[in-house]
């Protein structure tokens, strides 16, 4: 085994994967930490278990953490020096390829903040992005790093989530409203949005229950009433979804399981639908 003696390189390798990780998969106000088992992980080469050494050697190149990150774009295709970290390419949603692609950084501005020299190193750094595919979407990222954590505080465009195809067409903005809200913490209005696609569904149906201007419980159980009894026993009923949303918005509660579950659900039963043509 080779061991790894540059500090800056392992530090700047955690980084820079720990920044993809972030920018990649998580959301609004959501975070990134980055911890001695992640910067070790270049010490085993390829067997994926950071060794005891390597964990040791980690704690002594903490000390890099504690001075400025210069994160630059690898657009000229030059080696860059130890101090900086090459902002790795990305995955995002492009508004004018309509799907998600491949992004390279163009550019990166950072601000140190003002703090006692003994408090946590804190940067703000603010990335842009371009589309490889169509090389005219931008799409810029607003970053606070805190010691070893980079949180993500703000991006341009928000973010775009697709709608699985089994939902209909005229519901996915609802469905993706809904769950933008979700993964930025504001997840009681995520749960009025879920709540609001199945009402808009009954009604886009013409269901025509009594009275003439039914209230969502009775387009739910006009809706349910309407479907095969076979389907009704294997599959979730979007009635007792919306009865539980209901429910949870008019005690203000703000419910992470819940929404995940509904989700779920309201997932399952459409792509039944879609599977049994009904």
């Amino acid at each position: 085994m080779i061991r790894v003696t540059n500090y800056q390189y392992i530090r700047n390798e955690a980084v820079s994967s720990s920044l993809q990780n972030l920018l990649n998969n998580k959301h609004l106000y959501q975070s990134e930490t980055i911890t001695s088992k992640a910067l070790a992980f270049k010490e085993t080469y390829g067997n994926g278990k950071p060794t005891e050494q390597a964990i040791s050697e980690v704690e002594l190149a903490k000390k890099y953490f504690f001075m400025p990150w210069n994160f630059i774009c690898d657009t000229n295709n030059e080696k860059p020096n130890n101090d900086d970290i090459v902002i790795p390419n990305i995955e995002t949603y492009c508004h004018l390829c309509k799907t998600r692609t491949a992004f390279k950084a163009i550019s990166s501005v950072e601000s140190s903040l003002h703090i006692p020299a003994q408090s946590e190193k804190r940067q703000v750094h603010l990335l842009s992005f371009m589309c490889q595919k169509c090389s005219i979407t931008n799409v810029d990222f607003a970053i606070t790093r805190s010691g070893m954590k980079l949180t993500l505080v703000g991006r341009s465009p928000i973010e775009t989530i697709e709608a699985p195809p089994f939902i209909p067409k005229a519901l996915r903005k609802y469905y993706s409203e809904a769950v933008i809200d979700r993964n930025a913490g504001a997840t009681l209005q995520g749960l009025f949005m879920l709540r609001t696609l199945l009402e808009q569904y009954w009604k886009s149906l013409n269901l025509r229950p009594n009275p003439s201007r039914p209230t969502g419980d009775e387009l739910g159980d006009a809706y349910n009433e309407s479907l095969p009894d076979d389907f009704k026993q294997r599959f979730p009923s979007l009635r007792e979804i919306y009865a539980e949303l209901s429910k949870a918005m008019h005690n203000a509660q703000s419910d992470n399981t819940l929404f995940d579950n509904s989700r779920s659900k309201i997932d399952e039963h459409f792509d039944a639908k879609r599977l049994f043509k009904i």
